[in-house]
């Protein structure tokens, strides 16, 4: 969703790629009235294409009306709404038999087309009251609702067998539904204790979860040749004691507390505490069985800026952090809650009068209960005891010249299971690389035969990561090429080419197990147009 905005204004974007991919979306803002105390404004979107993968399509659409309304010079309200309507075919992506990867294709699909797709709805309401009390004093208001489903069938990857090109999949059936609703209410404010100036808030919130899992799964029958994928395997039966029927709600409450004090012109500091409690019920309707538990805690955070000179800044903070994990084990039973307290320090530049922002931070996060793929059973997750993450985060962004912008970032993450029951103490986090990072430049011509016109390039850079929990089973790095180009033709006609992955690379973004791979997308273009109407 977007705010609505004081001028009226129009903009249709169309765009079309590799494997007919086409997308059309349009924004129209404008006011209500002749003060600009009433705005509206209107997000549409429409999607439809196929993939690089086989027998894979997509369809979706978004509709996203947004209203302000200024009902007096101390009142505002803000209203949001989204409506988002998904459909796909299910795709677990490839195989890598035996830990192997690369000796299927990157586009060979192993569901069943004839399962058809898995539709994804989704509705969300918000709204935002803000009301001045006086000068320094706002009173917030503001309650959020999404309710969604999923449902469909699909046939997924097992095992592979022992002669090392045969793939047992089963077929499940999910049917889930979930309702959230959030409201806060808060009080912000700004009070001076002698020559030190705070900035208040004091909130409240209460959210109420609800979601039902319902899946049917047959047992590991419908075989298929990984190198000759043959479709059309006779639709099995469910086996009822693979069942998955269960039912959660989880009721929070929570409040919060924070102070951003400003002690000097060079001294800042930001402290808070919150509060949470929450009730979770979960019941097992296959089971018979019904588990609840009750969880709380205060959780403190800190932080300070030192503006050591306008160009360098200090900063560190430290913070606990607390929330429930939804969902179930294979078992049925619910997780204890994820509870983590990370520390943070590093330094912000500011450089060649303003053109360069650069960020340098060290971290060291450590989280207990943290979900991830349970070995055992493919489709469930566990809690990991603990989880250690620590490493170092570079960004930067900028104006190097007014031709030439930067974006840029580096990362170093050594994230690994440092106590646990099931998981080996130093089993990596799955799908987290120790390096990555990014380039992005675009060189824009300001005169001549080539005014409007803008190139660019960007290079991504992803390391090897953990593949599978418990499993030697790894996706090694990868580093890809884009390119694009814009073309700003008139004052409101913008042209635009991406070429993605430009040198063709085969690399495999993600991974839950070496059955469950997904590959990345081939070297694609598309083209754009973007006009102002």
């Amino acid at each position: 969703s977007k705010r609505p905005q004081l001028d009226s204004f129009a903009r249709l974007d169309l765009s079309a790629g590799r494997w007919d991919r086409y997308r059309t979306a349009l924004d129209v803002n404008t006011p209500l009235d002749e003060d600009g105390n009433m705005l509206y404004r209107m997000n549409i979107a429409v999607e439809d294409g196929n993939s690089f993968r086989d027998h894979r399509e997509a369809e979706r659409q978004f509709v996203a009306p947004s209203f302000s309304w200024e009902l007096s010079p101390d009142t505002r309200l803000l209203v949001q709404a989204e409506v988002v309507r998904n459909r796909q075919t299910f795709d677990r992506g490839v195989v890598a038999p035996g830990g192997d990867l690369g000796k299927v294709s990157r586009s060979a699909f192993y569901g069943e087309p004839s399962d058809g797709p898995i539709s994804n709805d989704n509705e969300t309401l918000q709204a935002e009251l803000e009301h001045d009390l006086n000068e320094v004093w706002t009173l917030r208001l503001a309650s959020h609702y999404k309710q969604g489903r999923l449902d469909g069938y699909a046939t997924e990857a097992a095992e592979v067998a022992a002669d090392g090109r045969t793939l047992t999949r089963n077929l499940r059936y999910r049917d889930y539904d979930w309702q959230d609703a959030i409201t806060q209410l808060e009080l912000r404010g700004r009070f001076d204790t002698g020559s030190i100036e705070h900035q208040l808030l004091i909130g409240t919130e209460y959210e109420r979860y609800a979601l039902s899992e319902f899946m049917l799964r047959s047992n590991n029958l419908r075989n298929i040749d990984l190198y000759n994928p043959v479709y059309g395997a006779s639709r099995p039966a469910f086996n009822p004691a693979r069942t998955v029927d269960r039912n959660e709600l989880v009721h929070s409450r929570a409040l919060n507390l924070q102070d951003q004090i400003r002690f000097t012109d060079k001294l800042f500091g930001v402290i808070g505490a919150r509060y949470d409690h929450y009730e979770q019920r979960l019941d097992n309707e296959v089971a018979g069985r019904r588990t609840e538990q009750t969880h709380e805690k205060v959780t403190p955070r800190v932080g300070m800026l030192y503006q050591l000179v306008p160009e360098v800044g200090l900063f560190a903070n430290a913070s606990q952090s607390f929330k429930p994990n939804n969902g179930a084990d294979a078992s049925g039973a619910t997780f204890d809650p994820e509870e983590g307290v990370g520390y943070e320090a590093g330094v912000k530049l500011d450089l060649f009068d303003g053109r360069l922002g650069l960020t340098a931070a060290a971290f060291h996060l450590t989280k207990e209960n943290v979900l991830t793929s349970d070995p055992a059973n493919d489709g469930f997750q566990i809690a990991a005891g603990e989880v250690r993450s620590r490493g170092i985060d570079l960004q930067l962004a900028g104006q190097l010249t007014d031709a030439i912008r930067v974006i840029g970032g580096y990362a170093y993450v050594d994230a690994e299971v440092t106590r646990d029951n099931t998981l080996a103490s130093g089993s990596r986090l799955l799908n987290v690389p120790r390096h990555s990072g990014s380039l992005l430049t675009t060189y824009e011509f300001l005169d001549g035969d080539l005014s409007g016109l803008s190139l660019g390039g960007a290079v991504n850079y992803v390391g090897d990561r953990a593949g599978q929990a418990d499993s030697d089973f790894e996706l090694p790095s990868y580093t890809t090429v884009d390119l694009l180009a814009r073309y700003k033709a008139t004052q409101k006609l913008t042209l635009g080419v991406n070429l993605n992955n430009a040198f063709d690379r085969t690399y495999y973004e993600r991974s839950y197990s070496n059955v469950w791979v997904m590959p990345g997308e081939p070297r694609n273009l598309s083209v754009s147009l973007s006009v102002e109407l």
